[in-house]
């Protein structure tokens, strides 16, 4: 497809790979130069033609039908970024992305955003990543990026979906966390673990965050002159494991003060 000079869309479909319940891992690469730089944990913008408006040339970004999406990929990856998402039913965009092919053009925002990095974390703290659904993302980043390069004393990956054939990058976190000794991964599932191949447990992430049980399946002492603890998805779940943490004396960022509690909320 062959874009007029002035039409804002300014990326194309590098490649996409398809998965169960209308998941889709995107990756997009600029249609000039590098991907943008960024730091594990940010997210970009992604937009297509807003589908009401009559043809012509998309010339600004008001035309467009815009989200945000968090990085999956490694920050040392710069032909692309990966992105991962659900397909939600009626929405105005996901069902969209999920028929682009390699290829296709689209609008990418040239300057990532957002704050949920490892910035706040020193190398001798312990971390625990706490996610649902398809935002495992940028905590897939954090991985890809820093595995194996001293970037905290211990790493916990918590991830909690529906069905084990949810846990995308399952495979990869699992393979990463046999041959990493700082490494946990702990998947769980709330209706349907699986026939135990993906090594899920049924229930919920809250579950994984008992201290004596975490301190024996990761090594992590779960206390705030230690570690830190990152959420992101389900709001219900984040209010939860904020209120459980608080008990122990977590404190959340704030506009004042960096805390050891660092949330981000998709919806």
């Amino acid at each position: 497809m062959t874009l007029e000079p002035n039409d804002v869309r300014n990326a194309r479909v590098f490649s996409a790979t398809d998965l169960p319940r209308g998941r889709r891992v995107l990756r997009v690469a600029p249609t000039t130069g590098e991907a943008p730089a960024f730091e594990p944990g940010q997210y970009t913008i992604l937009g297509l033609p807003d589908p009401e408006r009559e043809g012509g040339v998309v010339d600004s970004r008001r035309q467009l039908v815009r989200r945000t999406y968090s990085m999956s990929s490694s920050a040392h990856e710069r032909s692309h970024l990966e992105l991962y998402f659900v397909a939600v039913e009626g929405g105005r965009l996901t069902p969209r992305l999920r028929e682009l092919v390699e290829g296709d053009p689209l609008y990418m925002d040239p300057r990532p955003r957002g704050a949920l990095t490892l910035t706040p974390v020193s190398a001798d703290s312990d971390v625990v990543l706490v996610a649902t659904g398809t935002a495992i993302a940028p905590f897939v980043s954090m991985v890809r990026t820093y595995r194996g390069t001293g970037r905290w004393r211990r790493l916990a990956v918590i991830h909690g979906v529906r069905y084990a054939d949810e846990l995308a990058f399952g495979d990869e976190l699992a393979r990463a966390a046999r041959d990493d000794p700082t490494l946990t991964y702990l998947p769980v599932c709330s209706r349907d673990a699986g026939d135990g191949a993906s090594a899920a447990r049924r229930g919920y992430v809250q579950d994984r965050l008992d201290a004596d049980e975490l301190a024996a399946e990761a090594g992590i002492r779960l206390y705030p002159g230690n570690a830190h603890v990152y959420l992101a998805g389900n709001p219900a779940m984040i209010d939860d494991v904020q209120r459980r943490l608080a008990e122990r004396g977590f404190q959340p960022d704030s506009l004042r003060e960096t805390g050891t509690l660092h949330t981000e909320r998709y919806w």
